[in-house]
């Protein structure tokens, strides 16, 4: 069995909000390895907030705060054979030649994203503004850009790297061919479902969007979309729209039906939960994934799904769910009355959800005690 490091650092805070996908896939991660009493430390920042759901696991390993020593003392001193990141960041890692350095790639967001102008209607840092107007300027020149910084890292010797999805193994060898000679192992993204048993979060009849204040999500077409049926046609009223991840003046956008659009911030995993549970619908128009659970997250509820068929989403998602151009706002209205209007069409999909998210869990299962078992024999 190897002696691992394990960067926590990854199931922190990062720009996208206090817990996001990445985040916990690596509380998963790391619960399952602790579980398995694996010759096992981490490190973390005290600085930074620790979900409460892994502090109890902590308790059972040694930590080592990264505001008091530097990662590369840690790995001089503890002698590691393997350093492992759920949310790589890998460059003082790579240093050792003598370290294998283990990521999981959650997909090429950077090099796979279109340039999407509709960024600009989203609240942000003035810097977050500028790095958009750069890649729609300068599209050549970003990608450049970015593919070199992805370089730098991919091409270490010492450096091995499991995807999430096909997808993700695909986009890798897409963009950088030579990574054939590697061998990227695919270990599904393991599940975070919650509580099918929890009660709905309230009573309104209504469609949940979450992470709506990340762009990528790309809610604000959605939000269009609804907005626009709610004052074409009167029934439509009598629904709400519940957006996580976002408060009230996150988009530049002037609502002909504000009170029906319902801001809830960050929520606990247990508020998302009966989120999910009370939904009517759930609609996610991201323009980019590495695997992507909200969907399966609705699946759990039987929750009818209409989504983006772009990147991983389908491979997730099977015939599952009602698929729309994200970037075609009309498109999203259409399959938006299709569900309100086709009972038939709005029961075969709870099935079919449900049905879905029992395989892919399935999978989810079986992958995450293979990648304990391969990260543990360390023949890589």
């Amino acid at each position: 069995m190897k002696r691992i490091l394990f960067d926590l650092t990854g199931v922190q805070p990062n720009a996208s909000g206090k817990m996001h996908g990445g985040g916990k896939y690596g509380i998963v991660m790391f619960k399952e390895m602790v579980k398995h009493k694996i010759d096992m430390e981490a490190v973390y920042y005290s600085s930074k907030y620790l979900p409460e759901e892994i502090k109890e696991e902590c308790k059972l390993i040694k930590l080592h705060d990264l505001n008091k020593v530097t990662l590369q003392d840690v790995l001089e001193k503890g002698h590691f054979d393997v350093y492992y990141s759920a949310m790589p960041s890998y460059t003082d890692a790579l240093k050792r030649k003598d370290l294998k350095v283990v990521g999981s790639v959650h997909g090429l967001r950077r090099l796979e994203m279109p340039n999407d102008k509709n960024y600009l209607c989203y609240k942000q840092t003035l810097k977050s503004k500028l790095r958009v107007i750069y890649t729609l300027l300068f599209p050549k020149k970003w990608r450049a850009r970015v593919l070199k910084e992805y370089e730098n890292d991919l091409m270490q010797p010492n450096y091995h790297y499991i995807a999430v999805s096909n997808h993700t193994k695909a986009s890798l060898l897409s963009f950088f061919p030579s990574l054939k000679y590697k061998n990227i192992k695919v270990f599904y993204s393991p599940s975070t479902a919650g509580d099918k048993n929890v009660l709905p979060y309230c009573n309104d009849k209504y469609f949940l969007l979450v992470s709506a204040n990340r762009p990528e999500k790309n809610a604000l077409r959605a939000v269009q979309a609804l907005d626009e049926l709610m004052t074409q046609r009167p029934e439509f009223k009598e629904y709400k729209v519940y957006l996580t991840g976002a408060e009230k003046g996150v988009f530049k956008y002037n609502f002909q039906n504000p009170d029906n659009f319902i801001f809830k911030g960050y929520v606990s995993e247990e508020d998302l939960a009966r989120l999910y549970k009370g939904a009517f619908c759930f609609i996610y128009p991201s323009l980019n994934e590495g695997f992507g659970y909200p969907p399966l997250e609705a699946m759990n509820y039987q929750v009818p799904v209409l989504a983006s068929p772009i990147s991983s989403i389908t491979e997730v998602c099977g015939d599952a769910v009602l698929y729309f151009n994200p970037f075609d706002y009309m498109e999203i209205k259409n399959r938006i009355l299709q569900i309100l209007y086709d009972k038939e069409l709005y029961k075969s999909l709870q099935v079919k959800g449900g049905e879905r998210f029992e395989y892919i869990t399935k999978r989810q299962r079986e992958d995450l005690q293979n990648f304990v078992a391969w990260i543990c024999e360390g023949n890589f």
